[in-house]
């Protein structure tokens, strides 16, 4: 809108612009006709009284009449102090320059043809068509005007209309939050008579429960007394069981395929993918009725893909010598993983230090502490007052005697 009237304005500007133009070419013209009536009124006079030449008197009231005239016309186009200020005929033509470009300027909006004015008569027609092209844009930017109204008050309406339908449905959400607010009021009320009610249940299940729990805590005492009881006798009969098992209750891991007997030679059924290891003292029975008899011990020297090559280290009774199918046994030997060992209590009969590298140099480990993963417990001296007996015991852990793995090792 802004814009529009800053057009408007411009169109207006223009007319009275070309106007003084118009003004100013005149004085140019005018100014040319008096320094001519000089010029003739000089040569005239040349040499000759003024007074004396009647003809000179009459040229000289029409010069002053020009004069007239010309001042006149340049206070038209100046103002009130051009006749003594008059800054010459090149200042207003340059103006008339300006004004001609404006004119051209404004002529693609008014889809005019721009134009190169030489005398005053030439802006006229074109100032004339132009006051009539402002008048069309001026009618149609009122009628332009006149609609926008028309449209800016439809939508007034349609928004006070719109505005009315929110105030209707804002004051039903305000009745309805009324409503809502005294129903949240009564189930508050119903809410705290219910957790009233609900607290007091509460209170009478928590003297029950505390009841309870003293005739439970009471029959828990007894049976903890009657567990202890049976876990004391238990421990007695795995110290007994403890007492009298030895190496011997251990499964067998193989069995003899072939003996070369001339040169203490034998086979076992037991190689690589059994995770056999050169080195291992195996020792050697014979099932006798579910007993077993037994028959001397074997070191493995070579080992194979299925078998291993032995060598017999002892024999018990040359007239029963090793055989084929007698089976082997040796705690250190565990076809998925390698056995681990723990010593309890104190020697003076053996090198410790030598037994571990023994035992560390056929795959074992040696252990300080009895843990889940332990497999033997090696008695020593004073075996049953070390902790790792007595976690031994309660962990189910095989416990052999130091004779047993001296002779395991070949010692």
């Amino acid at each position: 809108m802004a814009q529009r009237e800053g057009n408007i304005f411009l169109y207006a500007f223009i007319p009275t612009f070309i106007l003084l133009v118009g003004a100013v070419v005149v004085v140019f013209y005018q100014s040319a006709e008096l320094d001519k009536s000089k010029a003739d009124y000089a040569r005239l006079t040349k040499g000759v009284q003024r007074s004396e030449i009647q003809p000179i008197k009459d040229l000289q009231d029409r010069s002053e009449g020009f004069l007239k005239e010309m001042n006149e016309l340049k206070q038209l186009v100046g103002g009130a102090d051009a006749p003594d200020n008059w800054p010459g005929n090149a200042h207003y033509l340059e103006k008339m320059k300006e004004s001609e470009a404006k004119f051209n300027e404004v002529s693609s909006t008014l889809e005019l043809t721009a134009r190169d004015y030489q005398s005053l008569v030439e802006p006229y027609p074109d100032l004339v068509d132009m006051i009539d092209r402002l008048k069309v844009k001026w009618d149609e930017s009122n009628d332009v005007a006149e609609l926008n109204r028309s449209q800016v008050s439809k939508v007034e309406e349609v928004h006070k209309s719109n505005i009315e339908g929110i105030e209707g449905q804002l004051s039903d959400l305000q009745s309805r939050y009324q409503s809502l607010q005294s129903e949240n009021e009564d189930g508050e009320a119903a809410s705290s008579k219910k957790i009233e009610q609900l607290t007091a249940e509460l209170e009478d299940l928590r003297e029950v429960v505390g009841q309870n729990q003293i005739k439970y805590r009471r029959e828990l005492e007894v049976k903890e007394n009657k567990v202890n009881n049976l876990s004391d006798q238990l421990n007695r009969l795995r110290e007994q069981v403890r007492k009298i098992e030895t190496v011997e209750d251990i499964e067998p891991d193989g069995k003899i395929v072939d003996v070369e007997s001339r040169s203490k030679t034998a086979w076992i059924n037991l190689g690589l993918k059994n995770h056999m290891r050169a080195g291992l003292v195996f020792k050697v029975f014979q099932d006798a009725g579910g007993k077993k008899l037994w028959k001397g011990s074997i070191e493995v020297r070579q080992v194979e893909e299925d078998i291993s090559k032995v060598r017999i280290v002892t024999e018990e009774d040359p007239l029963n010598p090793i055989a084929a199918n007698d089976q082997i046994t040796s705690p250190f030997y565990d076809p998925k993983a390698s056995p681990e060992f723990v010593f309890a209590g104190q020697t003076s009969a053996i090198d410790m230090r030598s037994v571990k590298a023994k035992l560390e140099s056929i795959g074992a480990k040696v252990g300080k502490e009895v843990r889940h993963t332990t497999d033997f417990l090696v008695a020593l001296q004073d075996y049953d007052q070390t902790s790792n007996y007595q976690t031994a015991r309660e962990l189910g852990v095989v416990i052999i005697r130091e004779k047993d793995l001296l002779e395991y090792l070949g010692q």
